[in-house]
């Protein structure tokens, strides 16, 4: 057996695997945050150019179900090109300025701490002014002051589980 956490999938390989269909777990973190009272959700989209961006246009649009108050979907799913610190910093203010967005979802660590380092410079207050959720897991941001919400399976569970099954 073969144990995978997300990423890519080859059907020709014989494997046993855990994966997820990004868009439907899009929609579901877009209804769990609209439950709580978010209509602008932003969920910005790196330029590294993986695909994911029509997954997670998907996931937004039928977790939300009706359309936004004001721009389009793709507002709400902004590409941030560069992937460079500095950059991300004008990428956040340009876009939370014209969306307004009470809500952040992001996929990647450095996007998490770009975020936080962002809304501290700014005197925006997390979860008081705006709500932040993320795809990934690390450990270290369990001592994050407010700990973020975090949704990926942390990897040292998911090997202790497979090891207890291998045995």
């Amino acid at each position: 057996p073969c144990f995978l956490l997300g990423g890519g999938y080859d059907r020709s390989l014989l494997l046993s695997l855990s994966a997820y269909a990004l868009d439907k777990e899009v929609e579901k973190v877009v209804r769990y945050l609209k439950g709580f009272g978010h209509e602008r959700i932003m969920i910005p989209i790196d330029g590294s150019g993986t695909g994911l961006g029509s997954a997670v246009l998907s996931g937004l649009k039928n977790g939300m179900e009706s359309p936004p108050a004001s721009g389009n979907w793709e507002d709400y799913c902004p590409e941030f090109q560069e992937n460079i610190p500095a950059v991300w910093q004008d990428y956040w203010r340009k876009s939370l300025l014209r969306l307004r967005a009470t809500a952040v979802v992001v996929f990647e660590d450095s996007q998490l701490i770009s975020f936080y380092g962002f809304c501290m410079a700014n005197g925006i207050r997390i979860p008081e002014d705006l709500s932040i959720v993320s795809f990934s897991y690390n450990q270290s941001f369990d001592w994050a002051v407010p700990r973020p919400a975090m949704m990926r399976f942390p990897n040292a569970k998911a090997v202790s589980h497979f090891k207890d099954w291998m045995a």
